[in-house]
């Protein structure tokens, strides 16, 4: 901590050298990234890259994915317990395009072996033929020698021979082996998706039927044969296996099974060599009823199993169970679906993500682990809301707060679903949120409730509440647009409002059809919703008003646009108009990508805007002068008449959401991984802030001249100068900025 005295000295120096202040430009800050890979996880395993050297072990993932960790990363990266890194250049789907899928991973002959459907190795533009299998030689991926298959599902290592299940063009489901020379077919063709060993002998499990018995085939040395959990009752009821594994001298097989009732429920079997025995499963005795299993693995004497779930953890659609031979117990709910667990350094970690402490699943690393569905200003501040339970390091159940400086969880019901907020807004000074709930927080609410600040507050009963996706106070009202039933008139509502005691239906749904994509905004004085109502197929042109607008008394529509899914998705109020963006194609027989309010009292009236090509108007967004747009995987930024890409995203395609913060800042958030060659991990920050706060003149390192830019801002009041983010600008402020420079950047 520095001294008074020493900081007198400096801020003399500082202050006879005061030069103007400068601005850094704006840029995409470094993100904190994401827990492990952004995308689906097919197979991980522990592996030791040298065996019996000195470097430890490192745990390797593999899918289908983009990025890991800060790092890019094509579809298969390993985590040293620190840091991911992307092991080579990963796989192509095709030559020079598409991230390639790995099914499975195996060590054999101490090189790590990955197979899958990808066809390429590397990424566009240095890419060569390797798939579906390739082997890491310790400093790139080379192809092996092609089996006799053009997919592959499973691998497992036995007897010294890589053991591989998979498909193959005109040639079907088959396994086959390698022996260090040469492939040959195992037997029979039968389509398996895993592989285990148990006994000394090979098993498979997958849509197996073979002498009567179904889902599981034992390898007995020259083909295949039945070791099945079930004999379906028809074809169309054969049982499927997903997962095996071995624990405490037993093979567990999880899938669905036929039963003599016709059904085919998902459940768990257990083979001890000659008979198999069915775990319990169902609501009744175990407390959950399963729809179907991913991914399964034997941990501590217990079997850990994940799927998805009639009923589970806090009320999440998929989870994990443990069973002890006696009973089941709930493992915490998961943010996604988990395809593979793995056990690293002797803790299990599931999806690549998280590994398990004995009570939940913890983050491997800091970061955002779920996607950001939403975004709202809010007092200042920006309000969060998507499927996370961490966002930038900072745990949250799917709500937040960023205050321009960092993260506020805001606290929801333990142990909820974060996927379930749909909507928010604000009424009266406080937060509304809508979604898919009937208690938040610990207080009873249906569907709809509000948050001031301290606590929770239920806001009556609306009947279908999951639906809405749009709400907007105006003239002391909160109106809502969903789809909601109204019990009292037996009406479907695509409008509702709260006067601040009871909810009433507004308009229905029979008048204006809603689809699941809305927008609100006040705009002189008037409510203008976008229902959204697109009738025709994805892609294809729709006419129709588009946007209704309400001045209090009165809905009326406005004027007829052209325009495909998703209609008109965004409004904003940009330089004293009101503009709306989306899918547009045109207005009045011109061709536009935006429209721009022209209309009045009498007249309703939209005005067609062109766009350059490419730049997508799905998201508008005004923010420090700037108007920005976002949509695809682009963003841009309006200067006047120009547009400006700004940054391109990857990971997931898709539209994203904007919010304007504070201090200059414009944050975006949406499924993306990062923005250009930052990855962020679902929300990322376009700011003119420097990386490193102490660096207040974006030099790049730490000068006098930091100190006579903060208190140029300083003394002229500019909001820069709160360097701490609190209480404003004060002394605090510059006593903060000096215990950063003198701490230094990293």
């Amino acid at each position: 901590m520095p001294t008074v005295h020493k900081v007198a000295s400096i801020l003399t120096l500082a202050l006879a050298s005061a030069a103007p202040a400068q601005t850094c430009t704006p840029h995409w800050a470094p993100g904190t990234g994401l827990p492990g890979p952004d995308k689906v996880v097919n197979a991980s395993m522990e592996w030791d890259p040298d065996g019996p050297g000195p470097r430890p072990s490192v745990l390797v993932c593999a899918g289908q994915f983009t990025a890991a960790g800060t790092t890019r990363a094509n579809s298969v990266a390993m985590w040293d317990g620190q840091t991911w890194s992307p092991i080579g250049t990963g796989f192509d789907e095709v030559f020079g395009g598409g991230v390639g899928a790995v099914r499975s991973l195996a060590v054999y002959n101490g090189e790590l072996i990955a197979g899958g459907n990808f066809q390429y190795c590397g990424t566009a533009g240095d890419s060569f033929p390797c798939g579906p299998i390739a082997r890491w030689d310790g400093s790139a991926w080379r192809s092996f020698t092609p089996p006799p298959l053009g997919y592959v599902s499973a691998m497992l290592v036995h007897n010294g021979e890589l053991i591989v299940a998979g498909s193959g063009y005109n040639v079907g489901f088959r396994i086959v082996r390698w022996n260090g020379s040469a492939w040959s077919i195992m037997g029979q063709n039968i389509e398996a998706y895993s592989l285990v060993e148990y006994n000394g002998e090979v098993y498979a499990g997958g849509n197996i039927l073979i002498d009567g018995a179904a889902g599981v085939a034992r390898w007995n040395g020259t083909d295949w044969v039945g070791a099945g959990v079930g004999v379906p009752q028809d074809p169309h009821q054969q049982t499927s296996i997903d997962a095996m594994t071995v624990l405490d001298g037993y093979l567990y097989a999880a899938g669905r099974f036929a039963n003599p009732g016709g059904q085919v429920p998902a459940g768990i079997a257990r083979w001890d060599g000659a008979t198999w025995t069915s775990l319990p499963i169902g609501a009744a005795t175990t407390g959950f009823d399963a729809y179907g299993f991913y991914t399964m693995i034997g941990f501590d004497h217990r079997l850990v199993v994940c799927g998805s779930f009639a009923t589970s953890v806090g009320g999440a659609p998929y989870g994990f169970w443990a069973w002890d031979g006696v009973s089941w117990t709930p493992m915490d709910r998961f943010p996604r679906e988990t395809y593979t667990l793995a056990t690293y350094r002797g803790t299990l970690v599931a999806g690549g993500t998280r590994a398990w402490n004995g009570a939940i699943w913890v983050p491997l690393r800091q970061g955002t682990d779920g996607f950001v569905h939403m975004l709202r200003n809010f007092q200042g501040d920006v309000v969060a809301a998507g499927e996370f339970r961490m966002i930038e390091g900072v745990p949250a159940d799917g709500l937040a707060r960023w205050d321009g400086r960092q993260w506020h969880a805001i606290p929801i019901q333990p142990g909820s679903d974060p996927g379930y907020i749909r909507a928010l807004g604000e009424y009266q000074g406080g937060l509304i949120v809508a979604g898919d709930f009937t208690s938040i927080g610990g207080v009873q609410a249906h569907a709809v409730a509000r948050w001031d600040g301290q606590a929770w507050h239920a806001m009556g009963d609306t009947s279908n509440g999951p639906f809405i996706t749009a709400m907007a106070e105006y003239h002391g009202v909160l109106y809502v647009v969903g789809y909601m039933w109204d019990v009292a008139a037996q009406r479907w509502a695509t409008i509702e409002r709260w006067d601040g005691a009871a909810w009433s239906s507004v308009v229905w749904e029979s008048d204006l059809p809603y689809q699941p994509s809305a927008a609100m905004a006040i705009f002189d004085d008037q409510l203008f919703v976008c229902p959204n109502v697109v009738s025709n197929a994805y892609g294809q042109n729709s006419t129709g008003p588009w946007v209704y607008r309400f001045d209090g008394t009165t809905w009326t529509s406005t004027t007829q646009i052209v325009a495909r899914n998703p209609g008109i998705s965004s409004l904003c109020v940009f330089n004293g108009s009101l503009l709306g963006g989306g899918g547009i194609v045109s207005v009045g027989g011109t061709s536009a990508r935006m429209v721009k309010w022209i209309g009045s009292a009498t007249t309703a009236d939209w005005q067609g805007i062109a766009t350059p090509l490419g730049v997508s108007t799905e998201t508008l967004c005004s923010a420090g002068g700037h108007l920005y747009a976002f949509g695809g995987t682009g963003v841009w930024r309006q200067d006047g008449s120009a547009w400006t890409p700004i940054g391109t995203t990857f990971g997931y395609p898709g539209a994203g959401h904007f919010a304007a913060a504070s201090h200059g800042e414009l944050m975006v958030a949406g499924v993306f991984t990062g923005v250009d060659s930052t990855v962020s991990g679902y929300v990322a920050h376009w700011t003119a802030r420097p990386d490193c706060p102490a660096d207040f003149d974006c030099s790049g390192s730490l000068t006098i001249n930091d100190i006579v830019d903060i208190l140029n801002a300083w003394f002229a009041q500019d909001n820069r100068a709160d360097f701490n983010g609190v209480n404003g600008i004060d002394i605090q402020d510059i006593f903060d900025f000096f215990a950063a420079w003198f701490a230094g950047c990293p």
